[in-house]
């Protein structure tokens, strides 16, 4: 027993020995083509983006369709989304488009297929759950397609049926296509990251950072979305658009910021006879007074508490991004809450808090921020 150990000590010096910085150099990447390997693309770790072209080589049709074994050549492009506001400015009556796509299928066959025996399409909102879309040609004409004809050029739009027009528009961070390869009774889906055209950073605006400055900003990011200090998870995410599912994941706190999004003014109870302005715009809070030469300032809004139905408190205090991407264990420590009482908002500082500057009772005047801040 002894000697073999002693001749699998030398055995592994030997190879250490042979080792040499090549070998090194390589094992990062070694890494990373494992990590690809186990996220091809197209899957839900690593789905297309707006604007990629997805080619499907050979797919079929059901298995009781006439042309079930003859294979067929798919291409896809998703090349414009809409945001939510964009949906409810651009809907048609109870339809709400969500993006627009180019789509044409070629293969040894005459006449029409119809979608249903070809491909599955369904959105997918943040809790994964399937809504089923319909087709419209992108022309402006309402009228569904339910087929496709092989070896045409289609360029359509999207939509999702809402019965109610008062409920706000959802979103959808995912288009999953279902195929059949490599015959008639095996399904494969492909995934499309939709919010990769929403993202308000573009990959060339955002810093350029390493794999690893990428995965801290990640990992930072999500921890301050479970905090509840959403606009630092949206500044972080911003940074990093592709990374993972950071946009899918910016979406999802977008969603939550929004409906505070607007322009606020109403009367202080800090300074008799002055008026206050908060504008609200994505987590960023500009505050100044109605009086001439005021200077603005801003703040970041997270999440202060949480009432006991449920409803969020939400605050606004100074920036505290550039510390919790070093630091998760930064917190905000005193800010202003904002609470809403029927048309009036009541913005108030958080206990503790000696700072009363901002003190007052506010209507929202507008629903957007129609001016610029530097």
């Amino acid at each position: 027993m002894k000697r073999l150990l002693c001749l699998l000590l030398v055995l592994c010096l030997t190879l250490c020995a042979c080792g040499n910085h090549d070998d090194i150099e390589t094992t990062e990447q070694e890494q990373e083509s494992v990590v690809q390997a186990e996220m091809p693309k197209g899957s839900l770790e690593n789905p297309y983006g707006v604007g990629e072209t997805i080619v499907i080589d050979e797919m079929y049709p059901v298995s009781d369709h006439p042309a079930s074994e003859i294979p067929f050549r798919m291409e896809l492009t998703i090349t414009e989304v809409y945001s939510p506001e964009e949906s409810e400015a651009n809907r048609h009556k109870k339809q709400f488009p969500v993006a627009r796509f180019a789509v044409s299928v070629t293969g040894d066959y005459e006449g029409q297929l119809e979608l249903d025996q070809f491909f599955y399409r369904p959105l997918l909102t943040a809790g994964m759950e399937k809504v089923w879309p319909l087709f419209f040609p992108a022309d402006g004409t309402m009228r569904e397609v339910k087929a496709l004809e092989i070896g045409e050029e289609y360029e359509l739009v999207l939509t999702v049926y809402q019965e109610d027009e008062e409920t706000d528009m959802k979103s959808y961070p995912y288009l999953m296509i279902s195929y059949y390869y490599p015959d008639s009774s095996t399904i494969n889906d492909i995934y499309i990251d939709l919010t990769s055209g929403r993202s308000s950073k573009t990959e060339e605006e955002a810093p350029d950072l390493t794999a690893a400055e990428q995965a801290q900003y990640y990992e930072a990011a999500v921890e301050a979305e479970d905090r509840g200090y959403y606009a630092v998870a949206k500044n972080l995410y911003e940074d990093i658009p592709g990374y993972q599912d950071a946009n899918v994941r910016l979406q999802s706190v977008l969603d939550v910021l929004s409906p505070y999004n607007g322009t606020y003014y109403g009367e202080s109870h800090q300074h008799e006879g002055v008026s206050v302005w908060v504008y609200v715009e994505d987590g960023t809070v500009w505050t100044t007074y109605d009086v001439e030469n005021t200077p603005v300032l801003e703040y970041e809004l997270f999440q202060y508490e949480t009432q006991a139905d449920g409803t969020p408190v939400m605050a606004f205090a100074t920036g505290l991004t550039r510390f919790f991407l070093d630091n998760q264990n930064a917190s905000y420590t005193h800010g202003f809450t904002m609470t809403q009482n029927g048309d009036m908002w009541s913005v108030m500082a958080t206990e503790g808090g000696s700072d009363r500057s901002w003190n007052s009772t506010l209507e929202k005047v507008s629903d957007t921020v129609d001016v610029e801040f530097d």
